[in-house]
């Protein structure tokens, strides 16, 4: 087992089947009949895109951001309800400090995989996330206040 995976993990980036990573100034600059779900007024755009999923940061005013989420929830009622959107923080301020802290570091982990910098996470960040599919598709997306720095993930199934 340990010889196929070995196998697998060399020879994926030879044939071309790793990420890939492109950049667009604008989301006006993506390709139509991209997967990429992106807010019309996201810019500075990198674009990663795995097998299964895609990761993209951009910036973007946080009003588009939850115009964006509401519209893409509102496709789905039945999936995603019809609470109103808004940013949830990173951590819950009413957990016990332990839990926090755990929270945290399991979240910035997740973090550094997904986007491969862990220093742009910190517990200000909030988290918006919308069900695409009933087989588990789904995109989160995180929001930094500071500077409008949005990160998604969006996975396919």
């Amino acid at each position: 087992m340990r010889t196929l995976l070995l196998t697998i993990a060399t020879t994926l980036p030879m044939f071309g089947c790793g990420p890939t990573q492109r950049s667009f100034p604008t989301a006006a600059e993506v390709p139509d009949g991209s997967h990429l779900l992106l807010p019309p007024e996201a810019s500075d755009i990198v674009l990663t895109e795995h097998g299964g999923f895609h990761t993209a940061v951009f910036t973007c005013p946080q009003s588009a951001v939850e115009r964006f989420i509401t519209n893409l929830r509102s496709e789905r009622p039945f999936l995603n309800g019809s609470d109103p959107v808004s940013g949830t923080p990173i951590i819950n301020p009413d957990n016990d400090p332990l839990i926090q802290q755990q929270t945290f570091d399991l979240r910035q982990r997740e973090f550094a995989i997904r986007f491969g910098n862990a220093q742009a996470f910190h517990a200000n960040l909030l988290c918006y996330g919308v069900a695409l599919s009933r087989r588990g598709g789904n995109l989160g997306m995180l929001f930094d206040p500071n500077n409008s720095r949005c990160y998604l993930y969006t996975a396919y199934r």
